[in-house]
């Protein structure tokens, strides 16, 4: 469960951004998936803003990044 201070703090970066909320439902399942359940707002929010400099803002490319991503760590791991 979020607080009520990390709800606003991804609204306003929903409001303030062309980020799509679909997007950012991947970033945070990303960043789950990379840190684990214990992961800060700041992080995520870090990442995020990471995908939006880059101009990575709908589902789509954003699915592809964290795949990316995803596939880039797996690989350095081995």
């Amino acid at each position: 469960m979020i607080s009520a201070s990390e709800y606003r703090d991804y609204m306003e970066l929903l409001e303030s951004t062309n980020l799509s909320q679909e997007a950012l439902l991947i970033i945070i399942k990303f960043c789950v998936d990379i840190r684990g359940p214990k992961i800060s707002k700041n992080y995520i929010l870090k990442v995020a803003n990471d995908f939006i400099e880059r101009n990575i803002l709908t589902e789509e490319q954003a699915e592809k990044e964290a795949e990316a991503e995803s596939d880039s760590k797996e690989e350095s791991d081995d």
